[in-house]
């Protein structure tokens, strides 16, 4: 495969990729999609794997690439220069403007970083509200026929909260459950078709080891020899999805799932925060975990997934088990 890159994602995890999504990539055949957010995890991950099933199965399949910096894309992806079907647009999501015709919409540009939400959420707020409804707003004048929205597990936990009691740090949930809602409610027509993903815990390469996510804090502190820092009291229930799963149930969302849906999208495997650490800290002899906080007496915080109507609908079901999908997280890292 020629789309590699000094940080490319393993070409077996995209190849398995392309064969999970199997003989649904006809339906890209001669398709101009746009992705937005290519630059982060999620996005990478489809645009990576979207240039293999192009090579794979000999797709014609064009792409506008929105980022908010090329050169961050580039040094990532330096063959993104190299190749004529891509056309990288650099600019912000709310002044998004699109030439020409569309068939296939992909958004996943947000702002999620621990720093935007804490020193600005208004202006995360802002991103991903006004944001959504400018990628609305061009799917439809471009002519799309289907567009997957990538939202998130926590608009679960938006529902039913008195405004008085909303943090700041917490308008990020409530912002991407605004922004679903207005691509489920207001998008979906008699041609277009949108569906949201809701994403819950993830891991896998790339995913960043300096922000947010556990599982990259957790991978970083035993690469750097431990301790591994649990916050809290490491009681919290998660289930984590492989980016190979990940990439795959985004690509049969937005082929195959009826417009107008939304689907839980994670793992399976329960465990808690600090069985996570401990499961990553056995990858390096030594490494020891701390736990910051005391034991509370409340019941454990539970994120968990349902993902029975995406097994029972579309036959989406978790195929790298957590124990596998650390393996090969820890192994790209430390490469």
């Amino acid at each position: 495969m020629t789309v590699g890159g000094p940080v490319a994602y393993p070409d077996a995890d995209l190849a398995e990729v392309e064969r999970n999504v199997g003989a649904r990539w006809e339906l890209l055949r001669g398709a101009r999609l746009l992705l937005t957010g290519a630059s982060g995890f999620v996005g990478g991950w489809m645009l990576d794997s979207l240039a293999r099933a192009r090579i794979g199965r000999a797709l014609d399949t064009r792409a506008i690439v929105l980022t908010r910096s090329r050169e961050r894309l580039v040094a990532a992806r330096p063959w993104v220069d190299e190749v004529d079907w891509i056309e990288v647009v650099t600019g912000d999501v709310r002044e998004l403007a699109v030439n020409g015709t569309l068939t296939h919409v992909i958004h996943c540009a947000s702002a999620a970083s621990t720093e935007e939400n804490r020193d600005d959420p208004a202006a995360v707020c802002d991103l991903i509200v006004r944001g959504t409804s400018r990628v609305m707003e061009a799917a439809r004048h471009a002519g799309a026929l289907r567009m997957l929205h990538l939202s998130s597990g926590a608009v679960h936990r938006a529902v039913g909260a008195p405004v008085a009691t909303i943090a700041p740090a917490d308008l990020f949930v409530h912002a991407k459950r605004l922004a679903e809602a207005i691509v489920l409610r207001g998008g979906s027509t008699d041609r277009l078709a949108v569906v949201a993903a809701r994403c819950f815990a993830l891991l896998g390469p790339g995913l960043p080891l300096d922000g947010a996510f556990a599982a990259g804090n957790f991978v970083r502190d035993m690469l750097a020899g431990g301790p591994v820092m649990v916050d809290g009291d490491g009681r919290a229930i998660r289930t984590y999805l492989h980016a190979v799963d990940l990439a795959t149930w985004c690509w049969v969302l937005l082929l195959d799932a009826p417009g107008g849906s939304a689907w839980d999208v994670g793992g399976t495997e329960e465990t808690s925060i600090g069985s996570l650490a401990e499961r990553i800290a056995a990858h390096r002899a030594g490494v020891r975990v701390q736990v910051t906080g005391a034991v509370g007496h409340a019941p454990p915080d539970r994120y968990v997934p349902d993902v029975r109507p995406a097994a029972q609908a579309l036959g989406l079901t978790p195929r790298i088990g957590l124990d596998e999908a650390l393996g090969r997280m820890i192994a790209w890292y430390s490469e």
